[in-house]
C-alpha cells in the first residue's frame, strides 16, 4: 500500500511539477511575477478542492459522462493554451512586452487547470482512505514522499534549465511543452473514448509486454511523454496532429517575425 501511494502520488505531482517548472524557467523573461504563479497555484488548490468535493454531482452530468466531459474540456483547455503560449515564445524582448498580457494568461492558465486536474485526483484518492476502515498511515506516509520526490525533481528541473542559456533554455522549454500539450490532448481522447463520445477501434499496438502502464517506469513516462501501452487509433492521431499544428504555428509565427524584421 505504501508503494502503491508513493507511485499513484509521484504520478500526479510529477506531471504538475514538470509543467510549473517548464514555465517559472521563463517567467522573469516575461516578466510574470512570483504573485501572478502563487495566484494560479492558489486558484488550483481552490478548484481542486471543490471539484474533488462535487465529483459525484458532476459525474451524474451528461448521462452519466460528466467527469469524463470536464476532463476532457480541462486537458483540451491545457493543449490550447500550452499551444499557443509554445508558438508565440520567442527570444525577442520587445515583442514579448507587447504580447506581455496575452502571454501571462497563457502561461498561468494552464498552471490552475493542472493543479485542478492533478490536485482533485490526489485529494480523491486520499480522502478515499479516510472513508474505509482501510489504514490509512501508509497512505499518508507514502502520499508525503511521493509528492517530496515529485516536487524535488521539479526544482531540479527548474534550477537546471535556469543554469542553461537563454537559447537553449528556450528551445528546450518549446520542445518539453509541445510534448506534455500533445499528451494532454492524447488524454483527452482517451476520455471521449471512455464515454463512448468516439466509437472505439482496436489498440494500434500493445507494448505492455516490455514496458506496462502499471509498472514504476510506466507510470513515470505517463507522466512525462503520456505514454500508452495501448493507444487507440485517434490517441496517435491526434498526438501527432497535436504536435505538427503546434511546429506549424511556431515556424508560421517564425517566418512572419523574420518578415517583419526584413521589412522594417
Amino acid at each position: 500500500m505504501l508503494l502503491t501511494a508513493i507511485i499513484i502520488v509521484l504520478r500526479e505531482v510529477l506531471e504538475a511539477a514538470l509543467l510549473i517548472s517548464l514555465l517559472a524557467s521563463v517567467r522573469r523573461y516575461l516578466d510574470i511575477k512570483f504573485i501572478h504563479f502563487f495566484t494560479a497555484l492558489s486558484l488550483g488548490c481552490i478548484g481542486a478542492y471543490v471539484y474533488a468535493e462535487n465529483l459525484s454531482s458532476i459525474s451524474e452530468l451528461f448521462d452519466y459522462t460528466g467527469q469524463e466531459w470536464v476532463n476532457s474540456t480541462m486537458h483540451l483547455g491545457i493543449y490550447l493554451f500550452l499551444g499557443l503560449f509554445t508558438v508565440f515564445l520567442r527570444l525577442n524582448k520587445e515583442n514579448m512586452q507587447r504580447l506581455k498580457v496575452w502571454m501571462r494568461l497563457l502561461m498561468l492558465a494552464p498552471v490552475a487547470l493542472i493543479v485542478i486536474r492533478e490536485g482533485s485526483e490526489v485529494y480523491i484518492y486520499i480522502n478515499s482512505f479516510f472513508q474505509t476502515d482501510r489504514p490509512v498511515f501508509p497512505v499518508v506516509v507514502g502520499s508525503i514522499i511521493g509528492s517530496s520526490i515529485g516536487l524535488s525533481i521539479g526544482v531540479l528541473i527548474y534550477y537546471t534549465l535556469l543554469s542553461c542559456s537563454l537559447k537553449i533554455r528556450f528551445l528546450t522549454v518549446k520542445i518539453a511543452l509541445s510534448v506534455i500539450a500533445c499528451s494532454v490532448l492524447s488524454q483527452a481522447v482517451a476520455l471521449l473514448l471512455q464515454a463512448d463520445v468516439l466509437y472505439s477501434y482496436p489498440s494500434l499496438w500493445d507494448t505492455s509486454e516490455y514496458l506496462s502502464e502499471e509498472s514504476v517506469i510506466g507510470q513515470l513516462l505517463y507522466a512525462m511523454i503520456g505514454y500508452e501501452a495501448t493507444p487507440a487509433p485517434q490517441q496517435v492521431i491526434a498526438y501527432a496532429g497535436g504536435l505538427v499544428l503546434i511546429a506549424f504555428g511556431v515556424l508560421l509565427n517564425k517566418y512572419y517575425g523574420y518578415k517583419n524584421n526584413v521589412d522594417c
